[in-house]
């Protein structure tokens, strides 16, 4: 039987339990909300290494990064085109081009046969002559000097008044004492912006090619004379764009003076302008384009500005598209939604392909499996990850833009023609580091318009510079 001494000690060993029971507790809530933050920042750490690691892996394969961008140990070779049944090399029935002779070459040289024989020692003189085969060597003659031209501007005075009376220089010659002509001026565009050599080399080319020394302003000042001659000739491109069944749109960055600027393209199969930003803000396309396209429809890439341009439709480009699912793909915990998208995607390339008719049977199940993918259960079951679900919510809010292609054979699914016609800017900047001015920009968008509108015309680019051929309107 407990006496009251036993029950006091087992009291305040109960009382000292307690206490340390409670501390206790409370050191192990303390425990656990520092073992929860923890793993909370293990997660976000997780998520940063899984977005780090989907940063690095990104190509102009898997994303709207440049070629330019790629890793340089990158494989550039590598194809996503599926396996071809033709043999390599050309076709049968292609028309190949070759050296042909000429009948009227504009030197001969003739290489007689020796003196004596060399088998037995006979002289050959007097014997008949023959010629035993004709070889034609086709080069270039050696930098000819400028051809100078001189104009002389002739007068009089008027016997019944006393007025002086004289002559006009024609368009295109200056007034100044001496200047270049329109042949070379041209010559200088063309190297400096079809072939975007920087004006250091361009000054050598010149040089060694034609025997003329150019001074740097003076290559500035004929690309200027040169860009101010075609602008009539931009602003008939840029009204043929606006009235077009189908525009093409996409803009790249650009470095001028040291910093960055937007260049812009509009483009159809035939066309292309070139415009500067300054930057990527719809203000540019309100300056460019205030009515927009009513009667076009505009293919560009989800850009904001673009889609909220006035057109009679949309179609946004589905390269682009695969690309990012392609990315997609690529993560940690990608889910079956992204490669079923990716197969549809790549049925709206196939059947709405440029010139090809899509009949309704497939349109209809293409829009079937499109809604499918777009229903609002992918959110409800929060089955797709963050990245997933951030181009679903876009895909879903451009849902009507993404299959105007199945409906119009002139509509292509992809806006690459746009994409192609702005690599050329990128080139000349690798080349050429940077314009040096505003002024600089815009002339070379107004000449680079009307060359680049000449090779899509199947036209001589240097033809158009000279004035001996025009570009083809209506």
């Amino acid at each position: 039987m407990l006496t009251p001494e036993d029950f006091a000690t087992l009291s305040a060993r109960f009382s000292a339990l307690e206490k340390r029971v409670a501390l206790q507790d409370v050191e192990i809530k303390e425990l656990k909300k520092k073992l929860l933050e923890k793993d909370e920042l293990l997660a976000l750490r997780d998520a940063e290494i899984i977005e780090l690691k989907a940063k690095l892996n990104q190509n102009s394969s898997n994303s709207s990064k440049p070629p330019s961008k790629d890793s340089p140990n990158f494989d550039r070779n590598q194809t996503r085109r599926g396996k071809s049944k033709k043999k390599i090399g050309g076709q049968k029935g292609h028309s190949g081009s070759t050296l042909e002779m000429v009948d009227n070459p504009d030197e001969i040289n003739f290489h007689t046969a020796p003196a004596v024989c060399d088998g037995c020692g006979a002289s050959t003189d007097g014997l008949a002559i023959e010629v035993i085969s004709r070889h034609q060597e086709f080069d270039i003659p050696s930098p000819p000097p400028p051809i100078v031209t001189e104009h002389r501007v002739l007068g009089c005075t008027c016997g019944q008044c006393g007025r002086r009376l004289q002559g006009q220089l024609p368009n295109g010659v200056s007034s100044a004492p001496t200047s270049y002509g329109k042949r070379i001026c041209s010559y200088v565009a063309y190297l400096s912006v079809r072939h975007y050599l920087p004006y250091a080399r361009l000054k050598e080319l010149m040089f060694d090619l034609f025997g003329t020394s150019v001074s740097t302003g003076t290559l500035v000042n004929m690309i200027a004379r040169k860009a101010k001659e075609c602008e009539p000739t931009v602003q008939l491109i840029k009204k043929t764009i606006s009235s077009s069944e189908v525009v093409g749109a996409d803009e790249t960055f650009a470095r001028e003076a040291g910093r960055r600027v937007i260049l812009w393209i509009w483009c159809t199969l035939q066309y292309v302008y070139l415009a500067r930003g300054p930057n990527r803000a719809y203000e540019v396309i309100e300056r460019e384009w205030p009515n927009g396209f009513p009667s076009s429809t505009l293919t560009s890439d989800r850009w904001s500005p673009q889609l909220k341009t006035p057109a009679a439709a949309n179609q946004i480009c589905v390269h682009h598209l695969l690309r990012e699912c392609r990315g997609l793909k690529q993560r940690e915990k990608a889910t079956p939604w992204v490669e079923i998208m990716m197969a549809l995607l790549k049925d709206i390339v196939k059947y709405g392909a440029l010139g090809r008719r899509c009949y309704r049977k497939t349109y209809e199940s293409i829009e079937a499996d499109l809604d499918e993918l777009l229903d609002d259960k992918w959110i409800e079951h929060e089955y797709l990850p963050a990245e997933e679900l951030k181009l679903y919510k876009g895909l879903k809010k451009q849902r009507g833009k993404l299959t105007t292609c199945l409906y119009h054979k002139n509509v292509p699914p992809d806006n690459d023609d746009a994409e192609r016609g702005v690599r050329g800017a990128k080139v000349k900047m690798n080349v050429s580091s940077q314009w040096r001015s505003q002024s600089g920009t815009e002339r070379y968008c107004a000449i680079r318009s009307v060359i680049a509108t000449a090779i899509r015309q199947g036209l001589r680019p240097l033809d158009i510079l000279m004035g001996t051929k025009a570009l083809k309107f209506g």
